[in-house]
């Protein structure tokens, strides 16, 4: 990150790093940490940025609670930015989280309070859900990794299991392709359309999800999708050779613990 990253980057960063405890997503945000900075997380308050650092990443009690989480793109509210985040079935607490990002005229953050807040209403069927989101973006450290279908470039049907799906922005998916030249990537531009399947016996989630595919040539939405990525997939390619898939989703059926959601886009 250059120091022209916007405040919704650094926000985007801060949380990866607190749901998943990576240590790469933690030195992305640091250089973006005054050094006297305040996190605030219930009734514990710590100070100065070592300490919101060490908070901010690492394995803690609810670092598991965080991570099955949805969480929304960051958004300005009253000078400030808000992350908000659904949690899914099964979670014995409220199952929204708020996070508030206070920054100061350098764009560093000088505090951080972490809020529980009441559950709202389900999103209009037009909208994605943030606890698919949440779904999505945690399905490999779930061990319920994605399936993704496609036609191959002679017409045949291929499922593919894909560990770097991540929700990029609101209304689309992302995934990291190793081999550019293999044959999803080469396929994709024949026949954009795709389908992702998710399934979770353990909690009865299952999920289809139909969407266009094209492969992104764009180096900033590349760095994007690849930093936002599990740091375990981005280790398969640390050269950054692969090839960008994002996906325009147009459809999401799921089951959620016997609670239907069907969202058209």
């Amino acid at each position: 990150m250059g120091a022209s990253t916007g405040r919704a980057a650094i926000c985007g960063y801060y949380i990866k790093s607190l749901r998943t405890g990576e240590q790469s997503a933690a030195r992305q945000v640091a250089p973006h940490i005054a050094h006297d900075a305040v996190a605030r997380y219930g009734g514990n308050t710590y100070q100065g940025r070592d300490a919101v650092l060490a908070r901010m990443s690492g394995k803690w009690p609810m670092t598991n609670t965080l991570r099955r989480a949805g969480w929304s793109e960051p958004a300005a509210q009253d000078g400030r930015m808000v992350v908000t985040a659904e949690y899914p079935p099964g979670i014995v607490m409220p199952r929204i989280s708020k996070v508030v990002f206070s920054f100061g005229e350098r764009d560093e953050i000088t505090e951080v309070v972490h809020e529980m807040v009441p559950f709202p209403d389900r999103l209009a069927t037009d909208e994605v859900p943030l606890v698919i989101r949440g779904l999505v973006n945690d399905a490999l450290g779930n061990n319920t990794p994605m399936c993704l279908a496609y036609v191959s470039e002679d017409g045949e049907p291929v499922l593919s299991l894909r560990g770097s799906l991540q929700f990029h922005g609101p209304r689309q998916i992302s995934a990291w392709i190793r081999n550019p030249e293999g044959g999803l990537a080469s396929a994709i531009p024949q026949n954009p359309k795709v389908a992702l399947l998710y399934r979770d016996n353990d909690r009865l989630i299952t999920m289809t999800i139909k969407g266009l595919a094209h492969i992104e040539a764009d180096e900033e939405i590349r760095r994007q999708v690849y930093d936002m990525m599990p740091e375990v997939e981005q280790t398969h390619d640390p050269a950054r050779a692969g090839a960008c898939l994002i996906v325009d989703i147009k459809s999401i059926q799921c089951l959620l613990s016997g609670e239907p959601i069907s969202v058209e886009l």
